[in-house]
């Protein structure tokens, strides 16, 4: 008998031996072509460059309306996601119309909790949408992680939620497909959730654009019955849907479940909502009564906007007691500048009115008036490494190109709005290849009024490294950073400890930051190593030196050698409290013999008592201090 070929869902993965347009799981849309969502076969965008402008980098996630690209703006270097939608829409000009017309009208939305869309078109028989690049998890990723979820962790996302849904709203604007997959959730610098919702009017354009046979399009666990039935939909569409995330959040199940979409459709129409409570005991009886609100069958019977939904749940979290834990990963330290954004856009194309103007005016001027190298020394003065910064240079595709081994000067001077301070970033080249990585170090001498910090994010825009440690005045160091891939960028700014505040200005006084280049050290660690997949390998008999060089800072080795027991020994360093750990083991002191195998894992850690947040930060002792970590049988 032949095999049947499996069905892998993009939501969950589950996988199914029957063709059908539903996962049966999750309820996402499983009607994507093969060839379009085949992990079998290379992916021909990849490495192309779409519209003349974005160059495919990789594919980043699949779903029932197309496929999604972490893509690179060719002039910029400046990251975006783009989504490729499916190649069948393209060949009917009414439903390209009605693309441009809903993505025109979806890029005027500027909610914070909003993922932003500011550019689409239509380009390699694909229609496409470039919308901000946001490092996070979805709330299905997140509940497939940890299951239902207490409403005080969750209430601050839905209330943001909430708000993105207003604006849209407003707008006139209808998401149609609310889903935990379409929400996702970063966690911010100051410590908080902040949830960014996808998808804003796609439904609504492969409802209007595939035939009288496929109008109700959405996910079936949370669409609400006027939607089943393919009626008119207003913003109680969206309440009744976000309504139903919630009873899944809560819950860990969806308010209605069959062994088929169908099934679910069926019983969303039919039969009465099982209250939350019943469910989980512990659900707050006000919040209960919230989720069976926005659930009401009948429209006229839930929230009558999505701000009155807002506050009912910001009175339900401020009975709770307990303070919000956090749902997300820790994200960056620091936003990073390689993601592209409207503002980004507008610039570039204010350069280029700039750069016509140059080659249509000033050039010519120049040639005919005699001066032959006119066009050759533009160039070279382009791309000549500055020791001092050259203004404009507060995002990447203005940072000024430096040399290592060179001091660079500048100032971080004139605030660029009322709530955001300078940002200065260089470009360095550097010889670094793919699996050959380069010794990055790098020291930032301060200026007596700030406390500012320096980044350092590869070609792609990836964060490579914080140095944030010192206070105000202090320098930052960056020891020993393995880079690679011919370019990095650094960024100088000023730090922000705890509320936001005015950013300071200081236009007399100078920071100093120089970058050095060399060869890997046989003897040194090599950051980032601060996770088990970047552990630097340790052997046997070959001492590795190293440095902490921030407050919590950590550093992995793995070790290589036959399995058997060793002395694990540290050594120098004596002013940082430094703890040892093998594996998750600590180890009593700085010296003791262990068990080792193959892969075992040995972390060194700096564990002082950092201040507290908001507080000024004392200068920490030992940043620079050189320890060694050794191993012998």
């Amino acid at each position: 008998m032949a095999a049947l070929s499996k069905i892998i869902c993009p939501g969950c993965r589950a996988a199914f031996d029957a063709d059908t347009n539903y996962c049966a799981r999750c309820g996402t849309s499983l009607r994507a072509p093969p060839d379009e969502d085949d992990p079998g076969q290379r992916d021909p965008l990849i490495g192309r460059v779409i519209d003349g402008r974005y160059r495919v980098l990789e594919r980043i996630g699949s779903g029932g309306m197309g496929l999604v690209y972490k893509v690179e703006h060719q002039r910029m270097g400046k990251i975006a996601a783009m989504k490729v939608l499916r190649r069948a829409l393209v060949g009917d000009a009414d439903i390209v119309h009605r693309f441009r017309r809903e993505a025109e009208l979806v890029s005027k939305l500027t909610n914070a909790h909003t993922v932003q869309t500011f550019d689409f078109g239509t380009a390699e028989d694909a229609m496409y949408l470039v919308m901000e690049y946001v490092r996070g998890d979805d709330l299905g990723a997140i509940l497939r992680r940890e299951g239902p979820l207490p409403f005080r962790r969750v209430a601050p996302v839905f209330i943001q939620i909430c708000e993105a849904l207003a604006e849209a709203h407003e707008l006139g604007i209808v998401h149609r497909d609310l889903k935990p997959e379409n929400i996702l959730v970063v966690h911010a610098r100051d410590g908080r959730d902040h949830a960014k919702v996808l998808d804003f009017g796609l439904a609504k354009l492969l409802s209007d654009g595939e035939g009288s046979g496929d109008r109700v399009v959405g996910t079936p666990f949370y669409m609400p019955p006027e939607q089943i039935r393919g009626e008119e939909l207003d913003g109680r569409a969206d309440i009744y849907s976000l309504g139903a995330v919630l009873y899944r959040v809560l819950t860990g199940d969806p308010p209605f479940d069959a062994k088929s979409p169908v099934g679910v459709l069926t019983k969303a129409l039919t039969e009465e909502l099982v209250p939350p409570r019943r469910r989980h005991p512990t659900i707050p009886v006000e919040v209960d009564a919230i989720v069976v609100r926005c659930m009401a069958k009948h429209p006229d019977q839930r929230y009558l906007s999505v701000e009155a939904l807002r506050a009912d749940l910001q009175r339900a979290l401020a009975h709770q007691s307990a303070p919000a834990a956090r749902l997300a990963r820790p994200a960056d330290h620091l936003a990073s500048p390689a993601r592209l954004a409207r503002a980004d856009l507008d610039a570039y194309e204010r350069s280029l009115r700039r750069w016509t103007f140059v080659r249509t005016m000033v050039i010519p001027v120049i040639v005919l008036g005699g001066v032959g190298g006119g066009i050759v020394w533009w160039r070279e003065w382009r791309e000549r490494p500055q020791t001092v910064e050259r203004e404009p240079n507060n995002d990447l595709a203005s940072a000024t190109l430096i040399a290592a081994g060179t001091t660079v000067r500048g100032t971080l001077g004139q605030r660029l709005a009322s709530d955001q301070g300078d940002k200065d970033y260089f470009r360095l080249k550097t010889p670094g290849q793919p699996g050959k990585p380069v010794r990055l170090s790098a020291e930032l001498r301060g200026i007596p009024n700030m406390d500012v910090a320096l980044a350092v994010y590869d070609h792609t825009g990836k964060l490579l490294a914080v140095a944030d440690a010192g206070g105000v005045g202090d320098k930052e160091v960056l020891p020993n950073l393995g880079v690679t891939d011919g370019t990095v960028y650094l960024a100088v700014v000023e730090s922000r400890v705890g509320p936001p505040h005015r950013p300071t200005e200081n236009l007399s006084d100078s920071y100093a930051l120089t970058v050095q280049l060399e060869p890997p050290r046989d003897d040194e660690e090599l950051e980032p190593n601060d996770a088990d997949a970047t552990a630097n390998a340790i052997a046997a008999g070959r001492p590795l030196h190293g440095t902490l060089a921030r407050p919590g800072d950590v550093d992995v080795f793995r070790f290589t050698g036959a399995e058997g027991r060793y002395e694990v020994q540290l050594a120098g360093a004596d002013e940082v409290k430094l703890t040892l750990r093998v594996g998750d083991a600590p180890v009593k002191g700085r010296k003791a013999r262990v068990a080792l195998r193959p892969g075992s894992l040995i972390v060194v850690e700096r564990t002082e008592e950092l201040a507290p947040e908001g507080a000024a930060r004392p200068t920490l002792a030992g940043l620079e201090s050189v320890y060694t970590l050794s191993v012998r049988p």
